[in-house]
Parts: C-alpha cells; structure tokens; sequence
C-alpha cells in the first residue's frame, strides 16, 4: 500500500521506517505467491500493474479491518461504536446526534469513516463497520435496512440576478433541462434520488448539459454559490447556504421525499451501546418534528 501511494520503494521504506531492499524483498514475495507482477518499474517512479490495481481496494479494505480490530481491542475498557456514513449523514445529522446521545451515554466512543453509500454498504457486509448511515436503501439480504431520517429533494441555484428573475417564472424542470448541471458521484444516495425523480418526470440525464461531477458536497455548494451550474441536492445539505443567501433552493414540481437509512448486517451480535444508539437514531424524526 505504501509503495502504491508513494509511487517509489524508497519512498515506502521511509515512511515505514524499513530499508528499501525489505521493501522490494516483501513486494517480490507477494509478486511470487500471486503469481503477477503487481508494479510496473522504472528508474524514477514505480506504477501498478492491471493486478496491482485490482488488489489495491481489496488491500485498502484488508487495513481498514485490521484498524477496527485493533481499535476494538485498545478500546475494551469502554464501549466502542464504528460507525461508516455517507456525505451528507457524516456531515450534517451526525454532528448534532451524537452530541445529543453522548449527553446521555458519555461513556461511548465512536469511530467514524466516510464514503459513498455503496462504500459505506460494503464496509458494513465486511465488517469493517457496526452500522451505517447511508442515503439508500440496501437491496442485499445479509443486511437489515431501516429509514431514520426523512428529508426532501429541493432545486439548488446560485443566488444571482439572472437565476433571481426566472425564479418565480420558471418550471424547475426547465431549468434542469436548459441550464448547465453539477451532479454527485455515482454511488451517492442524492444521485440515485435525483435520478428517480428526473425518470418520473420524463427526463434523461443524457439529453442534460453536465458540466461536472464530484464527490465533495460542499465543492458543489461552492461551485453554485459562484455561479458554475445548478444541482438537485438534499434540502438539508443545502439549508445554511440558503439562510445565508448565499444560493437559491426551489422546490421540485412535486414534493419528492428522500430517506436515509441506518444499516447493518443481518448476521451481527450488536453490544448493549449500539443497540442505545440504534433506539436513539431511530427517534431522530421524531425529535425534529417536535
């Protein structure tokens, strides 16, 4: 892994605090069980091989178990919850919900990674994670899926005189048909919404003028904040831009619900604070509207 991301053996045996030829002993000894070249060598950098690529997410996800392992066990005198969460979970329902629920349970630590909702999914299915939070619903049977948080979809625009005077004026729908479109990432739970909504109302992504996709949520906020393009994103996402008056949300034709979900595998034997914690997110709807 350190000599994939390093693109150099010695540059890998620095950051390991080992000397270049263990690094090139180990790499050949893997090379030689699996039967393939992993890199690609040459005088300066060194690059992965098709094999090399094909093993490097699975490596990835090898470490990030071994981490939670050994977090679990570093961790046994106090309750431990990992958590993985999609963007927009991670960055604007977990903040407030765990400082509510440590109120209660202060004892309980979290650890949380951040990824896409299919990311986020496989991390549960390889337990890396206890539960994830993610923004759709899992269709695989080994995982148990549960809706804790309703929101809506809303029409994002920058907050420019142009966009001002079409805003009273204009089908949303035109504008995602005429003007130019940032949209997130595929695997994203906002991408699989909007695209359910735009199918429901007879329009192809592909006949739209996309003009970037990204994976940064708060990029493409700033990128419709400076005027590049408009978005169909959460409305909860977009909330403190839109009281700053930073940009413009418009509601969809119809009121277009979205859910996001608590998951977890079916086959798990969850702790006493995890199962607080599961009770506790899934009230969460039920404290908002109140």
């Amino acid at each position: 892994m350190a000599a994939a991301e390093t693109r150099s053996f010695s540059e890998a045996a620095r950051r390991l605090y080992l000397t270049q030829p263990t690094i090139s002993v180990h790499i050949k000894a893997l090379e030689q069980e699996l039967e393939c070249s992993l890199f690609l060598r040459s005088k300066r950098v060194v690059s992965l091989t098709e094999a090399g690529n094909l093993l490097y997410p699975y490596a990835q996800r090898i470490l990030e178990l071994r981490e939670t392992a050994l977090l679990k066990i570093r961790k046994h005198e106090c309750q431990t919850i990992s958590l993985g969460a999609s963007t927009i979970p991670s960055g604007y329902l977990l903040p407030a919900v765990l400082t509510e629920f440590r109120k209660q349970y202060p004892d309980v630590f979290f650890s949380i990674r951040q990824s896409d909702s299919d990311q986020v999914e496989n991390m549960v299915l390889d337990g890396i994670v206890d539960l994830g939070l993610i923004g759709k619903k899992s269709k695989d049977p080994r995982c148990l899926c549960f809706p804790f948080y309703s929101d809506t979809l809303v029409l994002a625009l920058p907050a420019a005189p142009y966009y001002l005077k079409k805003l009273n004026r204009t089908d949303p729908l035109l504008f995602l048909a005429e003007e130019p479109v940032i949209l997130r990432e595929e695997g994203s739970g906002t991408l699989k919404a909007m695209n359910r909504f735009l199918s429901e109302n007879h329009l192809d992504p592909e006949n739209m003028h996309v003009i970037a996709r990204s994976n940064d949520l708060e990029a493409i906020k700033k990128m419709i904040a400076d005027g590049l393009g408009i978005s169909v994103l959460s409305s909860l996402c977009v909330k403190d831009m839109a009281s700053s008056g930073q940009i413009l949300t418009l509601p969809l034709p119809t009121a277009f619900p979205r859910s996001f979900y608590l998951l977890k595998a079916i086959d798990q034997n969850p702790s006493t604070a995890q199962k607080d914690f599961e009770n506790f997110l899934m009230s969460v709807n039920d404290r908002k509207d109140g």
